[in-house]
């Protein structure tokens, strides 16, 4: 009997009985750690989570592991649970998705439901943008006030505060005496008065 290949979801892709020519039983791909990041190009930072979630979901949804980070699992994930092998190839699956910028936060996290919950309300954009509007220099003094009525009226998105930021940047100002001009006046203290000196 020939050794069983299983997908990281634990199902048998090639019968037991069957040559290793046999058609595949599992109606949905393999996927496996090395191909997750092929089809999720980019890695979750601070300002890709709505595009991140985007491509991951349907992966999951393919896979039938929406369950594992949705609430329709009722039941806690344990490891005696029939579940929990699905749950950490799951999570290794976001592991590896993940910024270096995002991976600390969930440094610790034995699920996967736990895992995208932090990732999901780890810091909200609009504690972002506040964050950001605190600590900008007295050069944006006029620019402020405008953007704190602006998002507490409505959500004021990231990419919208930068833009709005870059408009706003103030000149450099240069405080340095224009050296042309300082030239000039120590040129006319020190010329000699010619043509108006004492004759004698």
């Amino acid at each position: 009997m020939a050794s069983t290949p299983f997908d990281l979801n634990g199902i048998s892709l090639i019968s037991e009985d069957s040559p290793a020519t046999s058609t595949v039983t599992n109606s949905s791909p393999p996927l496996v750690i090395s191909n997750i990041a092929s089809l999720i190009p980019i890695k979750l930072s601070s300002t890709n989570y709505m595009l991140w979630k985007s491509l991951f979901e349907p992966i999951l949804c393919g896979h039938k592991l929406m369950h594992l980070i949705d609430d329709s699992t009722l039941t806690p994930i344990t490891p005696d649970s029939p579940l929990y092998k699905k749950d950490q190839m799951l999570l290794s699956w976001i592991n590896v998705t993940l910024s270096e910028f995002a991976l600390p936060s969930i440094v610790g996290v034995s699920f996967a439901k736990a895992t995208r919950n932090l990732l999901k309300t780890s810091v909200s954009e609009d504690d972002i943008v506040l964050y950001v509007l605190d600590g900008l220099p007295p050069s944006y003094q006029q620019f402020c006030p405008f953007i704190q009525i602006r998002a507490r009226i409505t959500a004021l998105p990231l990419e919208e505060l930068h833009t709005l930021l870059i408009c706003e940047e103030p000149a450099p100002v240069d405080e340095s005496p224009n050296e042309n001009s300082t030239a000039f006046v120590a040129y006319r203290l020190t010329k000699p008065n010619v043509g108006h000196g004492n004759s004698s």
